[in-house]
């Protein structure tokens, strides 16, 4: 099986097993040439819910640049 990267954050390696898991249950054939495209996808998975947060607790502010 392939490791997880040790340099991911909490929630990217929570997702790392969580898809894992999935490629596994599915007896789909995951390989070193897949490897970059999971990373990828593990840690703009973990930006994006990182960044959904902040907004859902300070919300948009939209203004103008200060020149």
């Amino acid at each position: 099986m392939i490791r997880c990267p040790s340099w991911f954050d909490t929630e990217s390696k929570k997702e790392w097993k969580r898809i894992i898991k999935l490629l596994d249950s599915e007896n789909k054939n995951f390989t070193e040439k897949d490897l970059k495209a999971l990373e990828g996808y593990c840690v703009s998975y973990a930006d994006w819910k990182r960044c959904t947060e902040i907004i859902r607790d300070i919300g948009y502010k939209i203004g103008r640049a200060h020149v």
